[in-house]
């Protein structure tokens, strides 16, 4: 209990000093926001009283503290693009990203096991080879390349796939593998040295001494001793994940909250960037709590603990 409301407290801090750096760099970014709230060729009184009105007249500590209180009481603003409220817009795509985050995350682990497993169990054979070279290939491609690609393939001279939109899993395909792709190398790899350290313990010899059999042995003991550090890599990753989403979503034309938040910051919608980032940032803070959770579960040793 002790340890997650330390992760808690870890948390708030993290979102704390990202919220200061992402308000930060809008602010001194070249333009001007109202640019969105009045005609081109609008007086200068004008827009001087539009930059009043939503106080972007004031020093940027004030702005920030007024920002942090208003976030408080779950008040982020209102666009100045849509002119509804901030977080009522990011809310509302949250689920499309989910989706797209979560199914590119199940990619990547099932491949990621997948290569590692048959890596381990075969090391240093054609197979393991075969495996070091689509993880090689994996992490260097990245994942806005690996999307075009796809879509060239499977959209443009195939036709078998949409290239853009939400809707059915037709629609899922494409962009989730391109997302999930790029995490594969790090949890194969990982798996595969893991696995490889737990085959020489002596649980492992008692096992085989007892005429376990080999598939047995390889699933539900040394497969489940190494998942740990993967489970590990695929926490730290979800942020990337759900970072990468905004580029991927761009390419597929997802309507997700992370092309929401790179249009905004297009135009300089400064509540509705640090909605998404403050809304964003909560969620990988709730997934790796959830992970550190899963340790537990994975290894018993950390109950008795």
């Amino acid at each position: 209990m002790a340890t997650i409301v330390a992760r808690i407290a870890q948390a708030v801090v993290v979102i704390l000093v990202l919220s200061v750096i992402v308000f930060s760099l809008l602010h001194v970014a070249p333009g001007d926001p109202t640019d969105l709230l009045i005609p081109e060729h609008a007086p200068p009184e004008f827009r001087e009283e539009m930059r009043e009105k939503f106080g972007l007249n004031d020093p940027l500590q004030v702005q920030y503290g007024r920002f942090l209180r208003n976030a408080l009481r779950g008040d982020l603003g209102m666009s100045f693009q849509y002119q509804v409220p901030a977080m009522e817009l990011v809310i509302a795509r949250v689920p499309a990203t989910a989706e797209l985050a979560l199914a590119g995350m199940a990619i990547a682990t099932a491949l990621g096991l997948l290569v590692g497993i048959l890596s381990a169990v075969y090391r240093n054979t054609a197979i393991d080879h075969i495996g070091s070279i689509m993880t090689y290939f994996a992490v260097s491609m990245p994942n806005y390349w690996i999307g075009l690609l796809l879509i060239l393939l499977f959209s443009v001279n195939l036709g078998i796939l949409p290239v853009s939109g939400r809707g059915g899993l037709e629609h899922l395909v494409l962009p989730a593998f391109a997302l999930g792709i790029g995490l594969m190398p790090p949890v194969a790899r990982i798996v595969r040295s893991s696995m490889i350290e737990v085959m020489v313990e002596d649980f492992v010899w008692t096992a085989r001494a007892k005429g376990v059999k080999e598939w047995r042995i390889t699933i539900f003991h040394v497969l489940r001793n190494a998942l740990i550090p993967a489970v590990t890599i695929i926490g730290m990753y979800l942020g990337v994940l759900l970072g990468g989403a905004a580029i991927i979503e761009t390419v597929f034309g997802w309507p997700g909250a992370g092309r929401l938040i790179l249009q905004a910051a297009e135009f300089q919608d400064y509540p509705l960037v640090l909605a998404g980032v403050f809304v964003l940032s909560i969620a990988v803070v709730l997934a790796n709590l959830i992970v550190d959770l899963l340790y537990i579960v994975i290894d018993p040793r950390l109950r008795v603990g």
